[in-house]
């Protein structure tokens, strides 16, 4: 899931970084930065007849843990770096470099922020999940996300591998991917574009250091509230209503579909 120049406990207080914050959930959509689950989704329903996919997709299907990090750069601003980890289908922690993380609750549809700093848990209740999240729906609408065609990349040497390089579409966003050829799983993944508001900066993003099938803590995705810290409770807001969407990126800028509904900080 590289911090931010300064002292990390101003960071956190800045605006920079609220600001950097919320676009993390919007723009992800709730649960897009839990990339594990969203890598599945995407290479079982794209192209599923090309062999270098299907060895990807049973890689992928038989995967039961993941960590790695996802580093974001927008405009001009120095990187911010989340590292990830994800247990099974349904859980979900993002730690944030500065001390803040959140835990995913996919199945149960909440999200739990924890600020240390300040003793502080803000709990977001009924978060709706993208209709194409996990697999069984994603294979049920396979046609309907399936490309024409499939350019491809060239291969890169990552890690002392020469990795695979493919390119994937998810809501009209593209995604470079690069494949270990001996055990098909994702070695790195990068996208990049300009979000569709004014004044907007291009966003960069690499997700990388992908860890499969590696033991995970199980506290370290318990949904409890620690001894002593104040709650929020509140609940995901509905979505406005809108004939077109209004935010996502693609190449050269382009409008996209919103991936799912998004959080608002208020």
């Amino acid at each position: 899931m590289n911090a931010e120049v300064g002292d990390v406990a101003d960071a956190a207080k800045s605006g920079l970084w609220s600001q950097r914050r919320m676009l993390m959930l919007t723009r992800f959509g709730v649960l897009g930065v839990c990339a594990a689950s969203i890598c599945i989704a995407l290479f079982l329903g794209l192209w599923g007849g090309n062999s270098v996919l299907a060895q990807v997709q049973d890689a992928i299907g038989k995967v039961a843990t993941a960590s790695y990090t996802v580093t974001h750069t927008t405009g001009e601003h120095q990187e911010l770096t989340w590292t990830v980890k994800v247990l099974g289908g349904g859980l979900c922690r993002v730690e944030q470099p500065n001390g803040i993380y959140l835990i995913f609750d996919v199945k149960g549809k909440r999200i739990m922020e924890v600020d240390p700093h300040e003793s502080k848990v803000r709990i977001t209740q009924n978060v709706p999940v993208p209709r194409n999240f996990d697999v069984i729906s994603t294979l049920s609408n396979v046609k309907a996300l399936a490309v024409e065609r499939q350019p491809m990349l060239p291969n890169r040497e990552i890690d002392g591998k020469n990795a695979t390089g493919i390119i994937i579409e998810e809501n009209g966003v593209q995604f470079d991917v690069w494949i270990d050829p001996a055990t098909h799983l994702p070695l790195e993944m990068r996208r990049r574009g300009t979000p569709n508001r004014e004044n907007a900066s291009p966003v960069a993003e690499t997700w990388s250091d992908f860890h499969f099938d590696e033991p995970l803590d199980k506290s370290l995705f318990a949904f409890e509230v620690p001894r002593g810290f104040a709650v929020d409770t509140r609940q995901s807001p509905a979505p406005a209503k809108r004939n077109t969407p209004s935010y996502g990126f693609g190449p050269e800028g382009r409008k996209t579909k919103a991936p799912s509904p998004t959080l608002h900080d208020n």
